[in-house]
């Protein structure tokens, strides 16, 4: 399947807005001609209805109709009031789409927008499941695959765990590891070992047996699951805002009223904690760096500097 996202200029009646969109039109026509794919899907914030009104949707139509593009608002079972709601302005309008092709269209069995207090952006996310064949993989390359995954989403949170219980079964399993001392006097032929697979068995032992009590000892969580400035503040920031969500949904979406003017107020208190709080890691981070480069320690500066724009990302 290709999927391509887009976010396309906001809506005007000049010329200079109807080239910008002719040109990302342009992009995705070529996108979809010099691929091989199965299927395509179109989604992202698009800056206009789709009516006969709006002269972005015009301009789009034409792509639609050269490729069998359908938009997905029609498989909704309860009307999309809005997809983007300025607060302030007190405006909302149905700005973000999923076309897809016509073999696709049919496979769409659930299409809704995700109303959340977690959600701090104007945008309402949209959400289409489809029903898609399956296709046979290989044995090998699904498990490569699983592995790569695993290795890439989950880390050990060692902050969290409980490092005293890791000592203590580490230490009692590795004592009863048979060590093979004898290894040590032994000598290869050549550029060939062979006590390799002895070697190689004694290495599976001990990793094995840490992980082992990792698992018993140390929480596995992806490694996107925390910010690195995530507090206890922050957390109960990000409660507070999906409580006030909850009770502002119960009482029938209200815009105005004391309850609306609660729900916003913990919604932006919790928005510019998490500005601040990111900021101010930033800061640290780069104060850090400039230590390190001011003693001319580059060993950490690059250590610490790759950490720190990961972990930004």
């Amino acid at each position: 399947m290709l999927i391509i996202d887009v976010y396309l200029p906001c809506s005007e009646s000049n010329q200079e807005y109807q080239s910008a969109l002719l040109e990302c039109f342009g992009f995705m026509e070529n996108c979809i001609v010099c691929n091989d794919f199965d299927a395509v899907m179109i989604l992202g914030d698009f800056n206009f209805e789709c009516g006969d009104s709006y002269v972005g949707y015009k301009l789009f139509e034409n792509l639609c109709d050269e490729y069998k593009l359908m938009c997905c608002d029609s498989c909704a079972h309860v009307d999309i009031q809005y997809t983007y709601f300025h607060e302030s302005l007190g405006r909302h309008s149905n700005i973000d789409h999923i076309f897809v092709d016509r073999g696709l269209f049919a496979n769409v069995i659930r299409y809704e927008t995700v109303d959340s207090g977690v959600n701090l952006s104007d945008h309402v996310p949209v959400s289409c499941t489809l029903a898609l064949p399956l296709y046979s993989v290989s044995g090998g390359g699904s498990q490569h695959s699983n592995n790569w995954k695993k290795l890439v989403n989950d880390v050990l949170q060692w902050d969290k765990g409980d490092t005293t219980l890791y000592y203590d079964i580490t230490g009692k399993l590795l004592q009863g590891l048979h060590v093979p001392f004898e290894l040590l006097t032994e000598k290869c032929d050549g550029h060939t070992c062979s006590n390799e697979a002895d070697i190689n068995c004694f290495y599976r032992d001990m990793v094995n047996i840490m992980e082992y009590a990792a698992k018993c000892s140390i929480p596995l969580v992806r490694c996107d699951t925390f910010k690195p400035y995530w507090n206890a503040e922050l957390q109960q920031l990000k409660e507070d805002s999906v409580q006030a969500h909850l009770a502002w949904t119960a009482v029938g979406r209200p815009r105005q009223g004391w309850m609306n003017k609660f729900r916003l107020h913990c919604k932006y208190k919790y928005k510019i904690a998490i500005k601040n709080a990111a900021l101010a890691f930033e800061w640290d981070v780069d104060d850090e760096l400039s230590q390190y480069y001011l003693q001319k320690d580059m060993d950490k500066f690059w250590k610490n500097g790759r950490v720190g724009f990961q972990e930004r990302m």
